[in-house]
């Protein structure tokens, strides 16, 4: 029987680690603020026309505030570019949530790889991207532990089918070898009884010599009495080996009928077996095949079997006249 190996499917995922987001700070008004008290984000834009540090600092101060008290987003700068009025800062967005989220579907077997990084026009865009992200391989771990919890159940069925085939496997064994007893014994027996009608069909044939030989001085008995003694003793002598061998014949017979028997009730028991197992054992059709042409032979030896017996029959049927017409001659003869 095959073997057959259930197959456990892993999904990829690709991620985007890191957003990039870009912060454009219009320099124009500084020249406004920096004669009022009030410190607005025109001050930030103002400090960074004296160098590129402060804003950096700035805006990854503001972003890291943001992400302590939200998603613990990180932004870290990773470009400044100053074009007429406008600076714009490029910063690296990453997520400890999606970090997380990450080695949680690595650990539930979701192959994960990392795309190249994205462009937002914002850090919250940015930021919105990883969330999104998070939900998306979230989706995928359970989706792959729904996927193995299923798997492992259907494995487990595959385990159990594969006992109960194995099983049902070891039973049409021993009854296939329980049938091989039982044919030996059949085959046995029918070679003894063969024999034992070989042999009573060569006494019954030394008999109907005899026989014949005692009508035929029972016909001559006033010409040849001493004849016809030696030949009724001749006959009395063919008879009980004919009774010897009959008796032997029965024996056998009755015999050969109980194996038959025992035969025919392993045979009922095979064809059911066969019958629960007939999905599974496709093995064991074949050796069916065999039995069934082993049975037709059986079969066929039967009614060999059925006609000796109906021969025997007739042969007995017609010693029984014979004997009865020699009782008739015997007490003529003896009258005489």
């Amino acid at each position: 029987m095959g073997e057959y190996i259930m197959e456990k499917r892993s999904q990829r995922f690709s991620i985007r680690k890191y957003s990039l987001g870009a912060a454009s700070v219009l320099l124009g008004t500084a020249v406004v603020a920096l004669n009022g008290p009030t410190v607005l984000a025109d001050e930030t834009a103002g400090n960074s026309a004296s160098g590129t540090s402060q804003p950096t600092s700035s805006t990854t101060d503001n972003i890291g505030e943001s992400s302590a008290t939200a998603d613990q987003e990180t932004a870290s700068v990773v470009s400044v570019e100053r074009e007429d009025d406008t600076t714009t800062v490029t910063s690296q967005v990453t997520s400890s949530t999606l970090e997380d989220a990450k080695a949680n579907a690595e650990q539930a077997g979701v192959q994960v790889e990392e795309t190249e990084p994205q462009f937002q026009p914002s850090t919250e865009a940015a930021a919105a991207d990883n969330q999104a992200q998070v939900q998306e391989v979230k989706a995928a771990t359970e989706a792959q532990k729904a996927a193995d919890a299923d798997y492992a159940q259907k494995q487990a069925e595959y385990e159990a089918a594969v006992k109960a085939t194995e099983a049902a496997i070891a039973t049409n064994t021993q009854i296939q070898a329980e049938n091989a007893v039982a044919q030996a014994a059949y085959e046995q027996a029918q070679a003894a009884y063969e024999a034992d009608l070989a042999q009573y069909e060569k006494t019954k044939a030394q008999y109907d010599t005899a026989k014949a030989a005692y009508e035929a001085a029972v016909a001559e008995k006033a010409q040849a009495d001493a004849r016809n003694a030696e030949a009724k003793a001749a006959y009395e002598s063919a008879l009980q080996v004919y009774k010897d061998e009959q008796t032997k014949y029965e024996v056998a017979k009755s015999f050969y009928e109980s194996v038959k028997v025992a035969h025919e009730n392993a045979i009922a028991t095979n064809t059911q077996i066969q019958a629960d197992n007939a999905a599974a054992q496709a093995a064991y059709e074949q050796a069916q095949a065999a039995y069934q042409a082993a049975q037709a032979q059986y079969e066929q030896d039967k009614a060999a079997y059925d006609k000796a017996v109906a021969d025997k029959a007739a042969a007995e049927s017609q010693n029984t006249q014979i004997q009865a017409d020699n009782a008739a001659a015997q007490a003529a003869y003896e009258q005489a």
